[in-house]
């Protein structure tokens, strides 16, 4: 079982879970229209877009910019949270 913290919104294990499928780094766009086709108009562009920054202030993903674009990847910790391992609630933002 997933032990989920405050500061998560209702994107966050859906973004998590993409960006584990996929494998690879992807943009915020391409995370959007994956979880769009799977569940439908829920949750928002907005609030996928937004469960971003602190998924990446708290180390269950990192960014890196190619050309001028942003891509996300799934970490080791995300991961571990994933598979109910890691209590998100247990972790500080890097500017904590």
């Amino acid at each position: 079982m997933r032990k989920r913290a405050k500061w998560m919104n209702k994107a966050s294990d859906p973004v998590l879970e993409v960006l584990k499928k996929s494998g690879i780094a992807v943009s915020r766009a391409a995370v959007n229209n994956e979880i769009q086709k799977t569940q439908g108009s829920q949750p928002s562009r907005a609030t996928i877009y937004r469960a971003f920054e602190p998924l990446s202030s708290h180390g269950l993903i990192r960014s890196e910019s190619r050309g001028g674009s942003e891509f996300y990847q799934i970490t080791a910790k995300g991961e571990k949270y994933l598979s109910g391992e890691l209590d998100a609630s247990e972790l500080t933002a890097d500017n904590e």
